[in-house]
């Protein structure tokens, strides 16, 4: 696929899942969250990063039922944009986006994962919101949002450094045989 028909491919993608999110909201009046993995470039999908997901889903559903946090509804797809896994939880979205929070950054892979947590209203849950910090940068450590927004690093050396991120975190999974 060509590089524009891929971009076009992989917003489209983006635009159903925003629209799966809103419907899932709007019908159940609860929190909503989105697994994806932080990607960058093209390279959305594969074998590793479907298995790197899939460990991100199943460490959430796990926290939530020990939690006694209700999973109302989920659901998954892989599509050009990546894997993506959407919930619908009955809880409080701040207590939701704590316990995503804590797989981000309990996990090697957490750096990877990005869960996004909507209010029952719609609003989207920063990290802040739960007193932690923002994302950092897979370069340098600094607020991803800054490097990726003044695009500071080279696309190549950005890469480089998630297929590290994702390789290490797939060595671990394998060694510890964990439910992935």
């Amino acid at each position: 696929m060509n590089p524009d028909t891929l971009l076009a491919a992989m917003l489209a993608e983006r635009e159903r899942r925003a629209e799966r999110r809103a419907a899932l909201s709007a019908e159940c009046g609860a929190t909503v969250v989105q697994l994806t993995i932080c990607a960058p470039g093209v390279r959305k999908d594969g074998a590793d990063i479907r298995r790197a997901a899939r460990y991100g889903a199943a460490l959430l559903e796990k926290v939530l039922a020990e939690r006694g946090l209700r999973t109302l509804h989920g659901e998954s797809r892989d599509g050009e944009a990546g894997p993506c896994w959407l919930w619908v939880v009955e809880a409080e979205a701040s207590l939701v986006k704590g316990v995503a929070v804590g797989l981000e950054n309990g996990y090697s892979l957490g750096r990877l994962w990005d869960f996004d947590v909507y209010g029952p209203e719609g609003s989207k849950l920063d990290r802040e919101s739960v007193g932690s910090d923002a994302r950092t940068c897979f370069v340098c450590g600094s607020p991803a949002a800054v490097c990726a927004g003044r695009r500071l690093h080279e696309p190549t050396e950005v890469a480089r450094r998630f297929s590290e991120l994702l390789e290490r975190g797939m060595v671990e999974l394998d060694s510890n045989g964990d439910i992935a």
